[in-house]
């Protein structure tokens, strides 16, 4: 679940302060979301040294006389749930999260310290996990909880025309994020391995196109590749939109698979103002990984990038012809090169001292 790792990693960022030795992610049964007549614990800590214990407390409630019996192992449980319309009471697990009223509770025993950081992770969790946005909106429409509002119309054959308007549109293509070569082993079986990929991000009116270059590395040690590379494109259009100043960024996204929409309006929340729909026409995008420089220039990248060259050099001509240097620290590329350039550029324009 992603509320549990989202609290492992701020329990890892905790574990001297806490005196945490380990955070332990427990295997658990997938059915357990939903299971409401038993369950098990999601994180096991095991304390560095052995931790006084409260008495049982709501996570609200201050004043703990921790005069429990020591202990150094601690557990915690989560729990989804959907409305208690009779108590709206969830404060019978560890963390409970209520995702019809946006609520959340614990309860339980409590070592020094954990109380205050459990407060402060969980209102951000349940501000800023996409996840549970998501959960909560495929509930929402499964139960038909939304109010009559009118839905934008996708892009097809009728209405075409309107990608040529005045407004800024991109077409967002994530069909070459995840993309892989398929080799026949000696045993005679089948395996893939990955290559570079990249999210084509089109305006048609000006014909400029945004390529972001998503290295091979991004994959590596996940599961669910295909569905990652859908969060992992959301996640690239919001931070270009973010990048931008406010006249240039989209008015309208219209993304080519419709499976891009739930990412997108995750990531895309602080920008209620953009209208975010589906194509019903087929964009032959891949075709452009058959133009040699775009196939080369995927390919041979050596880091995630954004590749809008001719936009830097304009910037650096307009700022008095300041050098351009594409570098990556990462991989040693041209770091030197750019160095060697900012001393002879310093030398040069410093002052010559009288003798």
């Amino acid at each position: 679940m992603s509320v549990v790792m989202d609290l492992c990693q701020v329990l890892d960022q905790e574990l001297d302060a806490l005196e945490i030795e380990t955070v332990q992610k427990e295997t658990i049964h997938p059915r357990k979301s939903y299971k409401m007549n038993s369950s098990c614990a999601d994180i096991l800590l095991f304390a560095a040294h052995r931790w006084p214990m409260s008495r049982p407390s709501l996570v609200a409630e201050s004043k703990d006389v921790f005069d429990q019996k020591a202990s150094n192992k601690y557990w915690i449980d989560v729990q989804l749930r959907w409305g208690d319309y009779d108590s709206h009471d969830i404060e019978r697990v560890m963390i409970g999260l209520d995702l019809a009223y946006n609520l959340h509770s614990a309860f339980g025993n409590w070592f020094p310290g954990s109380k205050p950081l459990l407060q402060q992770a969980m209102n951000k969790i349940m501000k800023s996990n996409p996840a549970l946005y998501v959960l909560k909106e495929h509930i929402r429409k499964g139960l038909q909880l939304y109010s009559s509002e009118p839905t934008e119309p996708y892009l097809s054959s009728q209405n075409y025309g309107e990608i040529f308007s005045n407004q800024i549109i991109w077409f967002v293509d994530d069909t070459n994020v995840y993309r892989v070569t398929v080799h026949k082993t000696f045993e005679g079986n089948f395996t893939t391995k990955p290559i570079n990929g990249a999210i084509f991000i089109f305006n048609p009116r000006t014909g400029q196109l945004f390529l972001k270059v998503i290295r091979t590395s991004v994959w590596a040690g996940q599961k669910r590749l295909g569905q990652l590379a859908k969060w992992k494109t959301a996640e690239e259009v919001a931070a270009l939109v973010r990048s931008l100043p406010v006249e240039e960024q989209p008015k309208q996204i219209i993304v080519t698979r419709k499976g891009m929409l739930d990412p997108l309006e995750v990531h895309l929340l602080d920008f209620p103002n953009i209208v975010i729909k589906g194509s019903e026409l087929q964009l032959p995008f891949q075709a452009c990984l058959k133009i040699e420089k775009f196939g080369d220039l995927i390919l041979k990248a050596t880091e995630p990038q954004m590749v809008s060259e001719k936009k830097a050099k304009a910037w650096c001509a307009s700022k008095g012809n300041i050098p351009y240097f594409e570098t990556s620290a990462k991989e040693g590329f041209n770091v030197e090169a750019a160095f060697e350039c900012i001393t002879k550029n310093a030398l040069e324009n410093e002052p010559e001292e009288e003798l």
